[in-house]
């Protein structure tokens, strides 16, 4: 099929699964990697062929409600094509939000020689968008998912980045350090299990739940955690950054300003409350 025949036939196909703007958008990644050229060169060359039974294929798990971040292998990450699979949380925009504010913080304090540990890595987005800005700095990852971290370690490798990924679980933690970090930073579970019926199927169905979801009983069980950790193991006038449930967002706050951090909170860029950043003062 050329591009217009196919984009027909895609927005026939996924009427039942896409609304008309996520058909629009998909389509055009979809077009991009099946065929190896831009948005604007496919603009112009709508002759182009598209191979059937790589689009049929891509079709079908769309129906099945599989994110296409699965399904085509990767995700943008600022500048970064990063692997995913279902072992991997897919990177998500306020997350680069995260990172930027900790680049603009570190910025400010000519601190670009930083230790640094990201707890909750996914697929890594985090410390190798950090480690490629920060050259000098050494920064740990840690995941509980030994899976997770094999796909983290290819998206370091695939970038020419040295960090340390190891496994481990923050509410177990048997790793200790002997140096304090200058930096802690968080994307750790904090959905309820019962928020999950109203979530979308892609979501539910093929995100890791392990990445998503907190039990009911303590929504803030891994904020809880990592404080503690931090307090022991950040350095004086050190930083903890966390991303939050925008509905827990101030619970997180006062979490943090509780146990003696200066804490400050900043909205994502939906205007949701989501991103904590907390200087350990004590």
């Amino acid at each position: 099929m050329n591009l217009w025949e196919a984009k027909k036939y895609f927005f026939e196909q996924c009427a039942i699964v896409l609304d008309e703007g996520e058909a629009e958008e998909l389509f055009s990644r979809i077009t991009e990697h099946l065929t190896g050229l831009s948005k604007l060169d496919l603009l112009g060359n709508q002759a182009v062929d598209l191979n059937d039974e790589a689009l049929n294929s891509i079709i079908a798990d769309l129906k099945m409600h599989k994110p296409i971040q699965y399904i085509l292998g990767y995700e943008w990450f600022g500048k970064f094509k990063l692997n995913v699979t279902e072992n991997t949380l897919i990177p998500r925009p306020e997350t680069e939000e995260l990172v930027l504010w900790i680049l603009e913080t570190l910025k400010e304090k000519n601190n670009q020689n930083s230790f640094i540990i990201d707890i909750g890595t996914g697929s890594g987005c985090i410390p190798i968008y950090l480690k490629s800005a920060l050259q000098k700095s050494e920064i740990l990852a840690m995941d509980i998912n030994q899976k997770t971290i094999e796909v983290a370690i290819q998206n370091a490798k695939k970038y020419q980045v040295e960090i340390d990924f190891f496994q481990d679980d923050i509410l177990n933690l048997f790793h200790t350090f002997s140096e304090k970090f200058d930096v802690i930073v968080s994307n750790p579970p904090y959905i309820l299990e019962t928020e999950k019926t109203a979530m979308s199927t892609r979501v539910t169905a093929y995100e890791p739940h392990e990445a998503l979801f907190v039990t009911n009983k303590d929504p803030l069980q891994f904020y809880k955690s990592i404080i503690s950790f931090a307090k022991n193991n950040l350095k004086k006038d050190g930083f903890l950054f966390f991303e939050t449930h925008q509905d827990y967002a101030e619970d997180v706050f006062n979490l943090c300003k509780n146990n003696g951090f200066h804490t400050e909170l900043k909205k994502d860029m939906y205007e949701n409350d989501r991103i904590i950043k907390a200087i350990f003062s004590i």
